[in-house]
């Protein structure tokens, strides 16, 4: 059995964000994560209430799906 599949990318262009600070005492984990050609790369920062980075980690290895990168 032989299986394939077609897929077209588009270019979305750019969106514009902004980063919100944490309440007082609190800190905030942002992640992201994204498969390509040669594997997935995964990321996340922890920050305090200034927006100082505290703590942050990234990966990249083979053979995972698109819902353990984004997980």
């Amino acid at each position: 059995m032989v299986m394939q599949a077609h897929v077209t990318f588009r270019d979305k262009g750019s969106t514009q964000c902004s980063w919100l600070k944490p309440p007082l005492g609190w800190i905030a984990l942002n992640s992201d994560g994204r498969l390509t050609d040669y594997g997935e790369k995964i990321g996340w920062l922890l920050r305090d209430e200034e927006g100082n980075v505290m703590m942050a980690y990234s990966s990249g290895s083979n053979g995972v799906t698109i819902g353990f990168v984004k997980l």
